[in-house]
Formats: structure tokens, C-alpha cells, sequence
């Protein structure tokens, strides 16, 4: 609720900078001037401006015949507005408590989306009336005198601000002098104030040519032919002012990683092929993650929840690094020598850094991609993780897995298996192991099971099981096999073809509508 639309921001529609501009979340400080965003929604960004035009071509929507659709969308503005309004009316409440479902939506601000939509396909209706239209026409001059009050608004919101500034002020929010991060000092709300009886007479010039481009076509010193072209430009250009002034851009700054890398990553780059490594020092996992040193902490994954409970039980001796290609371990030297009891038997020291840091390798990896002979149902993921921290479990030769397995797998203790799996690609969407086994097994991959990723063996297509709580495994028979893992998400495709087809759709409707339009102008020549 606390990101709802306060109800005096719905003047920035009209002008936008009313209460400042960008956020700048994360930029430089502002240069003078520069004001930024000082409203109740402090939040998040919160401009949404759609232009000046709309608010001239919807009213004239509405002075022809009203169709369904036009009152649909009229009232999806409507509707979506208050319900940005979130805490500030009663219906986003009494909606949250007796509507079911809609407890699991949020940011009430976040809706705006359809009014936005809404008011685009208006706006469009619009123009197509503008296109048609005789210019001196009754409706139209109703249309512009409305128009003319509009502007006249904005002019006297200008007036007000300007000349009024006693009473302005008692009008704007108390946020008006309160300090930001970036902004702060004795003159803070008088730039403010200043900033917006700028942007409102800013908007007063702009909404005032919009309305003499207007009326010079009504004397028709404008060609209908060239009126929707200049309207097009000036909306591109009242956009573009505001957006500039709003995503305020700043040069990224230029990092030379070969200032920052220290002697421990030239050493893992040399060495880590695809295995992963874990800081245990001072420096944190994304400073490896920039050099492409992949590792546990940072490796983000798309199923969290798993994920992160395999973590909260991880522990750096047994089964869980190994299965995971936890290959190396960075830490301190002082550190290691405490603990050298306890990671000997796994971990051997294999360089020294000048920093003090010591580079540990895990003798008991497994590779990317492997077999084993048999497998144990395990149903209880909580189970799966005691089990994967018994000194007892070896998954290089029993996996964990969820579903009852197969038939033709050895029993638990009793396979026999010679084999193995060579990783041939390892891409980020694109993964293919070639496999040589003597009997039946499950092939197991030290990558995250996700329900996107799909499997080929042989060129057939099979399906993937989760294994050892958050890893992905095939089943595979005697013999030689070529299993290529694809990331092929549906979501993804469905969305990118129905973007594919609507551009299609509007393209038919562009050339429908031209080939319609020269078809009625040819018949018409050939009355007169």
C-alpha cells in the first residue's frame, strides 16, 4: 500500500516536472538546477507521463456516437486510476480484504499500465476522427472549445504558481523542504517551488501550440494531410523533453580489472576449467563472479527456495561440495591452519597468495557430468539434505531421487558399473555429454534442475529428474549416447510468438486499411 499514487500527482498528466523529476537512485549528485523527485510516493520512479495530446484527442472521442469499446476503455481509466490510488481511497482495501485472489497482487501504483493503454488506444481514435473529420463542423468547434478550457487550466495553474505563492504553497505537500540523499540545504524548497511554476508554464506553452495548431487548421491553413504528422512530432518532442530530464544517464564507470586482479584469480583462471570455487576471505563472491569464476554463493539460480536450502545446510567436508564441482576454496591463512585439522583429508593447499590467502583444491570433485550405478528414493527433500551430510553417502555412486526409477536399475549395493561421461559442450542454454556405459545408470549433472531445461538422448526426447535435492539427472541404458541438454523455456516462446504475431496482425491491419482508403478515393473520382 505504501507504493500508492498520492491523488495530487495526478496533475503531473499534465505537467509532468510538477513535483520534480528523476529519482536518481543510483547517480551522481545533481547539478544545479537539477531537481528531482520530492512527492509523497518516495519509492519508486514516478512519472507517467503519456504527453499532452491525449488529453486533446480523447474528449474528442466522445463527441461522435459512443460506441461499446470507447466506453470500455473509458472506463479502464477510470477504474485503473482509483485503483492506483491504493491507500488513499477505500476500494483498494475493501478489495484486498473480500476479493479473493487479489491479496497476491501488489504495488497498487503498478496498474497505471492499462490506464496507459487505454488512453493509446483513445488517443488513436482520436486521430482517426482528426483524419476524417470536416474541420468546421459543429462537433469540432464544441471539441476545441473545450479544448481552449484545458489550456486555459494550465495557463491559470502557471498564473497561480507564479503569482500566488503564499497560498501555492499551503496547496503542496509538506515534502517540499525535506532533504534527500542527494539534496539537501536552506534553498531546497524554494528550487522545488521554482522548478514547478517552470514545468507549469512549460506545459501552458506546450499545451497553448498544440491548440493554435488546432485552430489553424480549423481555418484550413493546415492540411488534414500534414495536421497528423505535425501532431505526431510535437507529442515526440514533449516526450523527449520530459524523458531526457527524467532518466537522468550518467557514464558507467570504467573498471580496469587488471588494477584489481589479484595473483589467486590469475592462478584459479588457469586452473578452474568448469568447476566452481568459494571465497572464504575478505573478498566477497561477485569480485570473483567478475572475473568468471563461477561459485556457490554467487551462482543465481531461477528455483531459489531449493536452492537456498541446500546452502543453509551445506557444509564444506563431505558429499555437498563435491557434487556441486566445488573444486577450490580461498582462504585465509590463518584460518586454514585452525582448521587444517578438519579439511586435510579432503583439501590440500596448492598456492600461496601474497596476500596471505591460501587456495585449498577438493581431491574428491566430481566432474561436470557423471554416472552412477544406482540410485535411492528419498521422497522428503528436508531428508535428502540429512542424508547428503552423513560421512556415509558417496554420490558418485548412489543419487537421491524423488520417483521411482526405472526398471532395469541395479539395486542399492549391488551395481556393478564401468563407464563414462565426457562434458563435449558446455554452453549457457546448450549443454551435450557423450556417455559410454556398460549397464543401465543414471547420468548425473552438477547443474540446477529447472523444469525448463529438456533433454535428447540419441536424438529422442527423454525426460529429467531431479537428483540429490537440487541437481538434474537422466537415465540412460548399455551403450554409447549422445545427451544434449537444451534451455527452452515455454514462457518465453509464447510470449515471443505472440509478439511475432502481433506485429503481424497490425502490419494486415495497416495494409487492410490503406488498400480501403485508396479503394473509396478511387470511387469517389469516379462519381465526380
Amino acid at each position: 500500500m505504501s507504493w500508492s499514487m498520492p491523488p495530487e500527482e495526478i496533475l503531473t498528466y499534465a505537467v509532468p516536472g510538477f513535483f520534480g523529476l528523476s529519482r536518481q537512485e543510483g547517480g551522481d549528485v545533481p547539478a544545479p538546477g537539477q531537481v528531482f523527485y520530492w512527492g509523497r510516493m518516495h519509492f519508486t520512479q514516478t512519472n507517467d507521463y503519456l504527453g499532452l495530446l491525449p488529453w486533446f484527442l480523447v474528449p474528442l472521442v466522445f463527441t461522435r456516437r459512443r460506441e461499446l469499446a470507447d466506453r470500455f476503455f473509458l472506463f479502464l481509466m477510470g477504474a485503473t486510476l482509483l485503483m492506483a490510488l491504493g491507500k488513499y481511497t477505500f476500494v483498494y482495501q475493501f478489495m484486498f480484504d473480500h476479493l479473493p485472489g487479489f491479496s497476491t497482487f501488489r504495488v497498487p501504483k503498478m496498474i497505471l499500465f492499462l490506464f496507459a493503454f487505454a488512453v493509446a488506444v483513445l488517443t488513436g481514435r482520436g486521430m482517426g476522427i482528426l483524419a476524417e473529420a470536416t474541420p468546421q463542423s459543429r462537433p469540432l468547434k464544441y471539441w476545441l472549445a473545450g479544448s481552449g478550457l484545458f489550456v486555459t487550466f494550465i495557463g491559470l495553474l502557471w498564473l497561480w504558481l507564479a503569482f500566488g505563492a503564499e497560498s501555492a504553497v499551503r496547496f503542496l505537500p509538506a515534502t517540499i523542504g525535506e532533504p534527500t540523499r542527494y539534496q539537501w540545504g536552506a534553498g531546497l524548497a524554494a528550487d522545488r517551488y521554482g522548478n514547478a511554476v517552470r514545468e507549469a508554464g512549460i506545459a501552458f506553452g506546450v499545451a497553448f501550440v498544440y491548440l493554435a495548431v488546432l485552430l489553424v487548421w480549423t481555418r484550413r491553413w493546415l492540411p488534414t494531410r500534414l495536421l497528423l504528422p505535425v501532431l505526431v512530432i510535437l507529442l515526440l518532442g514533449d516526450l523527449w523533453r520530459v524523458n531526457t530530464n527524467f532518466f537522468v544517464l550518467t557514464a558507467p564507470p570504467v573498471a580496469d580489472k587488471t588494477k584489481t586482479k589479484t595473483d589467486v584469480v590469475a592462478f584459479l583462471e588457469k586452473n578452474i576449467d568448469r568447476y566452481r570455487m568459494q571465497p572464504i576471505n575478505e573478498q566477497s563472491s561477485a569480485y570473483y563472479a567478475d572475473f568468471g569464476l563461477a561459485n556457490i554463493s554467487a551462482y543465481v539460480t531461477v528455483s531459489e527456495k531449493r536452492y537456498r536450502e541446500f546452502l543453509d545446510a551445506f557444509s564444506l567436508t563431505g558429499a555437498m561440495p563435491n557434487l556441486v564441482n566445488l573444486k577450490y576454496l580461498v582462504m585465509p591463512r590463518g584460518q586454514y591452519e585452525e582448521e587444517k585439522q578438519n579439511l586435510a583429508d579432503q583439501y590440500q593447499p596448492v598456492f600461496d597468495s601474497q596476500n596471505g590467502s591460501v587456495v585449498l583444491e577438493n581431491r574428491q570433485v566430481l566432474p561436470k557430468a557423471w554416472l552412477v550405478p544406482e540410485v535411492q528414493l528419498v521422497a522428503n527433500p528436508e531428508q535428502q539434505l540429512v542424508m547428503m551430510r552423513s560421512p556415509y553417502f558417496n554420490p558418485a555412486r548412489t543419487a537421491l531421487v524423488e520417483t521411482p526409477p526405472p526398471a532395469g536399475l541395479a539395486p542399492k549395493g549391488q551395481g556393478n558399473l564401468t563407464g563414462n561421461a565426457e562434458v563435449a559442450v558446455f554452453e549457457p542454454n546448450r549443454i551435450v555429454v557423450n556417455v559410454t556405459a556398460s549397464d543401465n545408470a543414471l547420468l548425473v549433472l552438477g547443474e540446477k534442475y529447472y523444469k525448463w531445461w529438456h533433454v535428447m538422448v540419441d536424438g529422442k526426447r527423454e525426460e529429467i529428474y531431479p537428483v540429490d535435492h537440487i541437481l538434474r539427472g537422466v537415465y540412460v541404458g548399455p551403450g554409447q549416447h549422445r545427451v544434449e541438454f537444451r534451455f527452452d523455456p515455454l514462457p518465453f516462446k509464447i510470449g515471443k510468438y505472440l509478439t511475432l504475431a502481433s506485429f503481424v496482425f497490425i502490419a494486415a491491419l495497416a495494409v487492410t486499411e490503406l488498400y480501403r482508403r485508396r479503394k473509396r478515393e478511387f470511387h469517389e473520382g469516379t462519381m465526380h
